[in-house]
Formats: C-alpha cells, sequence, structure tokens
C-alpha cells in the first residue's frame, strides 16, 4: 500500500482516518479503495451472519490505520452530531445497523477520504475520478434497493476496478506527446537561429522563450493553476493586504516588486532577475498603479516610477496601510490615529472618513468596509465608510479572510462542545451579506488569498501552501514544507517559511523554483 511514504507517522504507530485527512490532505482513489476494501473484510469476517450486531461507527475518527498499513474499527463512541452525515435518510440516530445503512456509511466516508468534507450533492464538482465517484453514488443512493445489496457486492465492485492502469497509459501518452511537442519545438527553433541574423535571432528567441514558457507551465506540476489577472484599476489583491506580512509584494503587467530586509526588490517574472530598487527604506505595504509603486515608512507614504526611479512624496502627514481600490485612494492609519482617509492622488490631500477604530483584515469593496472586530469575538462586521449602518456578516470566530468577486473567503473556527472542547478551523465561502454560507474544506485552513483563478491557502496541522480551485473540483499541494504568512505577485508567491527559520522564500503558483531569498 501507499500509506507509508505519503503520510507523516513521525513518532506515530496509527492515525485516524480523520486525522490522516485533517493533517495531510485527502486521500487518493487508490489509497481509499484499499481502506474500505480492508473495513468490508473486517465486517464480513467479524458479522457475516448478522450485521446488525456491529455496534461501532463507521466515521473516520472510528477508523484506524496503522504503520503497517493495517486498518481498524474503533468502538469509541461518537456524539450524534458527528454521526448524522453517515445514518442514510431511512433510518433514525437509535436504528441497529443494516447491511444498506454500512453500505451507506462507507459510501460518506469515501467522500470525506476523497475531499475533507461530507458533502453528498455535487459529486462532480469535488471528485474528479469517475470509477471512485460511480462507486460512491451507488453505496449513498436515496433508495436503500439502489444500493449495493451488501458488504460483498461492494467488496466485488472494488476489486473489479482498474484505475491504475489506466492512469499510468493517459500519463504516457501526455509524456510521449509533450516529448514529441518539445523535440519538434527545438528541432525549429535550431533551425530558425542558424538562418536568422542577430536582430532576427533575438527578436525570434524572445517570442518563442513567452510562448513556450506559457506552454510550460501549463503541462507543469499543479496544472490547472493559472496566472492570476492583473488588475490595473487597483493596487494589490485583497489577501495581501490582509495577510500578517503586510502587503510586502506586487506586481506590475510585467515586473513582480517585493520587500526584504528594508529593501525594495524589481523581479523578471519570467526569467527571475532581481534587481535591487531601493536600499534600506523600511519599507511596508506596497501597491502598484498606474505607472507608480507606492510604498509606505513608519512616518510617510512615498511613491517611484519604476521606467526612471523618480521618487517623490506622496503623503508627509501620515501613514499607516495605503490601499488602491477601484482608482480610489484609501489611508488607515493603524500607527496612531486609528482613523480611515480617503487621499486625492492629484492633489495629495486627505479627507477624514471615520472615526478612531480597530480594523483586522480590513478590506474595502464599492465603498464599504468588511473587517474582523477583535472586541466582538473576532466576528466579521460590515459598515459604511463612516463607520455607521454596522452589520454583523458572520458571527464565527474568525482568523482572517479576503474578499474576490462579490465573495468573503474565510478561515474561522467552531467550538466543539465535545470531551476536549477544542475548536476546528475551517475554510468557508460567503456572500458579503453572510449568505450562502458553505464549507469549503473540514481540514484547518490559514491565511487565505483569492485571486480569479482559485483560493490559496495554508493548510492542515502540517500547514503546507495548498491550492483549490474556485469549484472546490481540483486541489494541489504547491509547497509540501510547513508555511507561514504569504503574497501573491502574479505568477509568484511570496511565503514564510517556518522549517528554515521564518526566513522569506519564493516559488512560482505551480510549486516550481521554490527558492530562499537572499539579499
Amino acid at each position: 500500500m501507499l500509506f507509508k511514504p505519503k503520510f507523516k507517522w513521525e513518532n506515530q504507530e496509527e492515525r485516524s482516518v480523520f486525522e490522516i485527512v485533517s493533517e495531510d490532505g485527502i486521500m487518493q482513489s487508490n489509497e481509499i479503495l484499499y481502506v474500505v476494501q480492508q473495513i468490508c473484510i473486517l465486517l464480513d469476517r467479524q458479522y457475516h451472519e448478522d450485521i446488525s450486531k456491529f455496534a461501532g461507527y463507521i466515521h473516520p475518527k472510528n477508523i484506524i490505520i496503522s504503520k503497517t498499513d493495517r486498518v481498524q474499527i474503533s468502538e469509541a463512541i461518537r456524539p450524534i452530531i458527528e454521526r448524522e452525515a453517515y445514518i442514510p435518510p431511512e433510518q433514525s440516530q437509535t436504528d441497529k445497523y443494516t447491511s444498506e445503512a454500512i453500505i451507506y456509511s462507507l459510501g460518506v466516508l469515501m467522500i470525506f477520504m476523497a475531499t475533507g468534507h461530507e458533502n453528498k450533492t455535487n459529486l462532480e464538482s469535488f471528485i474528479e475520478n469517475r470509477v471512485l465517484r460511480n462507486l460512491i453514488e451507488q453505496c449513498i443512493a436515496f433508495d436503500p434497493q439502489s444500493r449495493f445489496r451488501d458488504i460483498k457486492e461492494l467488496m466485488n465492485a472494488i476489486k473489479s476496478t482498474k484505475l491504475s492502469p489506466k492512469k499510468l497509459l493517459f500519463a504516457v501518452l501526455i509524456l510521449v506527446c509533450v516529448c514529441l511537442i518539445a523535440g519538434t519545438v527545438f528541432y525549429f527553433y535550431q533551425q530558425g537561429k542558424l538562418r536568422g541574423s542577430s536582430i532576427g535571432e533575438n527578436s525570434g528567441y524572445a517570442t518563442g522563450y513567452a510562448i513556450g514558457y506559457e506552454k510550460g507551465f501549463s503541462d507543469a506540476p499543479g496544472i490547472g493553476i493559472k496566472n492570476p489577472v492583473f488588475d490595473s484599476k487597483s493596487g494589490n489583491l485583497s489577501g495581501n493586504y490582509t495577510s500578517e506580512l503586510g502587503a510586502i509584494a506586487t506586481n506590475s503587467e510585467d515586473e513582480v516588486f517585493y520587500i526584504f530586509e528594508d529593501n525594495i526588490y524589481r523581479m523578471n517574472p519570467y526569467t527571475a532577475e532581481i534587481v535591487l530598487m531601493q536600499s534600506n527604506v523600511g519599507a511596508h505595504n506596497l501597491n502598484y498603479f498606474a505607472g507608480w509603486l507606492y510604498y509606505c515608512t513608519d512616518e510617510k507614504i512615498f511613491r517611484i516610477n519604476p521606467d526612471n526611479l523618480k521618487k517623490e512624496e506622496f503623503c508627509d502627514s501620515h501613514s499607516g496601510t495605503l490601499y488602491i481600490i477601484n482608482e480610489l485612494f484609501y489611508l488607515y492609519d493603524n500607527f496612531e490615529t486609528g482613523y480611515l482617509y480617503e487621499i486625492d492622488p492629484e492633489t495629495k490631500t486627505l479627507t477624514q472618513l471615520s472615526g478612531s477604530m480597530e480594523y483586522l483584515c480590513l478590506n474595502i469593496i464599492d465603498q464599504k468596509l468588511f473587517y474582523i472586530d477583535s472586541n466582538k469575538g473576532n466576528h466579521i462586521y460590515s459598515s459604511d465608510l463612516d463607520g455607521g449602518n454596522l452589520n454583523l456578516i458572520n458571527g464565527n470566530y474568525c482568523e482572517s479572510f479576503c474578499i474576490n468577486n462579490d465573495k468573503i473567503i474565510a478561515s474561522t473556527y467552531n467550538v466543539r462542545n465535545d470531551s476536549n472542547n477544542h475548536s476546528i478551523s475551517s475554510l468557508v465561502s460567503m456572500d458579503l451579506d453572510g449568505g450562502n454560507l458553505d464549507n469549503l474544506t473540514n481540514i484547518s485552513a490559514h491565511y487565505p488569498n483569492v485571486t480569479d483563478e482559485g483560493i490559496f491557502y495554508v493548510a492542515g496541522n502540517n500547514k503546507t501552501l495548498d491550492w483549490i480551485s474556485l469549484d472546490g473540483r481540483t486541489h494541489y499541494t504547491i509547497v509540501s514544507s510547513r508555511t507561514g504568512p504569504f503574497n501573491i505577485a502574479g505568477r509568484w508567491i511570496f511565503y514564510i517559511n517556518e522549517e528554515d527559520g521564518d526566513n522569506l522564500w519564493r516559488v512560482q503558483i505551480n510549486g516550481s523554483e521554490n527558492t530562499r531569498l537572499t539579499p
């Protein structure tokens, strides 16, 4: 089996399915089928004559896997609230297990192992593997007569699946096609290089490099993660503004800018060539807008023209966090006054909008404020720019959130009143009024940062840097090491590597070129 190389056992001899999925991420199809097959074997061996004698629970916390791949069913009692999703619609909470109920519970267990949640609807959006999806759908059919008749029928269906050879053949075909394309491109490039003049060679190389780069990127690991579209009307991403790092990175149409050790650097996003732009300026909070790079210091705000390095003061009376959103300039003076101002970019005059406030994860959308109030249970609130018309958006404890296309993506915590009285974090989405709340994953999530191309976040207890598509169908781990807060700038991510003494690293959004930054 594949548990030992993939999952992180450390000093543990055994772990529950819930722990594995929550800490290490969702399982692969062959791993899911192995676990379910072993459960079926156990149940058939012990309760062959009367399945109603089974007194345990089919639940991720009760399915235990050892280092040696042995699967066991714990007899631990689970509260009703945890078991509800695993009880078929035709049964009450106190009914004994039937074959149909066991099959239904195993179907929901497969959903959890494949997605990290127990949502039984819209399976096509979450589970791409058609064979696994068909098995699950037959297990959780509303009509008990439409499910597998018993455990043996389910075992036979699992044995008849041939997933790996198909996947291997598909991968080989893709590899052959990519090699053919690469060989063809290389051949024609060499021919063009021999025939072209120096100017033609340089021009052809530049064009071929850009096209080849994009083609290579689409075929690379992390396939499906597209580059965020450059927003010419705003200075940075919502998730960068709300990051614990602050907005330390941003990008123009053709460059990336970032702050490292009080210096500002510029980087070519294609070649990763880095040039020092400003040194020892004590900068924080970057924005790029209309040909200017804006940055804040502890006392003032400056802007630089990247083309000629012309530098000028933009605001000499206040500093804090600068927001450039839909061509409007806002300054939250979180250093001194706590006031929110609007800045006229032409006259550079400030207009006070609100009284003193303490905003966490401040987002400004359509001239409304969305923020976390640490004095009110870390709940999400919205208000007008002047603080009026206050509304509670979400009453859960929220660690952080950001907004994209009228959707709030948040890392929230729910306190569970079980014997451990512990809290569980999850990634949720909701409308701007708090409606249509959707649990994206039960795996703990931190620092969400959203673009039009997907959701980036730190996942699980192992704190890997992950990406999930907006429709939830595709999931990918970008960085497998422990990750702290991060920023996104075009095709690049700048993140804190907790396994390297909290040093700043950079990585492409497809997981390649993962490198520690140096001065």
